[in-house]
């Protein structure tokens, strides 16, 4: 007598490996993107240390007046390791990524709130959003139109500048902070080292 499988057999194993397939590779991809995005989130928290860092040792201005903005493209920022790709691999867009440091409180008593905004070449991207705010659930997978605000005009072929007199504005800034009709001024706009 020959010992083997049954061709009943060998299709309810191969029925099985299919509803176990179809059951784990969406769990997979769930764990790749979610894991992709918490990396994304920590890239995002890198470069506001990377800031602090910086402001410490006096590379970076931070805003003086209230509601004055100090703008720093995340292409000037140096990390020990990392982030010159987004965790998804992609270049980051220039003028879609950067930190914006307002001053909150005044000349006297300033009170600094760290936001930063970041999309990459393949549309994946954080929003302008609060330090505090940050975790992996803002992030965006198709950001093509929804990036709230751009530094674009502002900053192409500048140098370190300040803006002591009617400054340019950032559009989007209100309604992205939920401050209604507040006015953010821009400092200092930082350009790629």
């Amino acid at each position: 007598m020959k010992k083997g499988f049954t061709l009943i057999e060998l299709l309810a194993v191969i029925v099985i490996l299919g509803v176990i397939m179809v059951i784990a590779i969406p769990s997979i991809s769930n764990y790749i993107i979610a894991s992709k995005n918490e990396t994304f989130v920590t890239t995002a928290k890198q470069f506001i240390s990377a800031v602090k860092t910086s402001i410490s040792n006096d590379e970076y201005i931070l805003p003086v007046e209230k509601n004055e903005v100090t703008i720093i493209p995340i292409s000037s920022i140096d990390l020990n390791k990392g982030g010159v790709v987004s965790p998804y691999g992609n270049n980051w867009i220039k003028e879609k990524s950067y930190i914006a440091i307002i001053n909150d409180g005044d000349n006297i008593n300033p009170e600094y709130t760290y936001y930063i905004a970041m999309q990459d070449s393949k549309n994946y991207a954080i929003p302008l959003t609060k330090e505090i705010s940050l975790n992996k659930s803002v992030v965006i997978s198709n950001a093509k139109n929804t990036m709230e605000i751009t530094i674009q005009d502002l900053s192409s072929g500048l140098e370190d500048i300040s803006y002591d007199q009617n400054p340019p504005s950032i559009i989007g800034l209100p309604d992205v902070t939920k401050r209604g009709s507040y006015t953010f001024w821009i400092s200092t706009i930082y350009n790629e080292k």
